[in-house]
């Protein structure tokens, strides 16, 4: 899937906060695991956010899982 396929390449090039993008990609593979990543609308996105937020996630902790999933989806266009 996406995330693992993003989570290798982050690995084999030294990505970094590598822990921090385990976690946030357990969370939306979780998340969105029915959904192919061209469907996820940003409705869908807003959606994740505030199931983060209903979930205790403090909004800096909110905007670094909008910034991992933004580089997953900006990194999945290059492949």
């Amino acid at each position: 899937d996406a995330v693992t396929e993003y989570l290798e390449r982050l690995v084999a090039t030294g990505g970094k906060n590598l822990k921090s993008k385990r976690e946030h990609g357990i969370v939306m593979a979780q998340h969105w695991a029915d959904k192919c990543l061209a469907d996820i609308t940003s409705y869908d996105i807003d959606a994740f956010a505030h199931q983060l937020k209903r979930n205790g996630r403090t909004d800096g902790t909110i905007k670094n899982y909008l910034a991992t999933l933004s580089h997953l989806l900006n990194k999945a266009v290059e492949w």
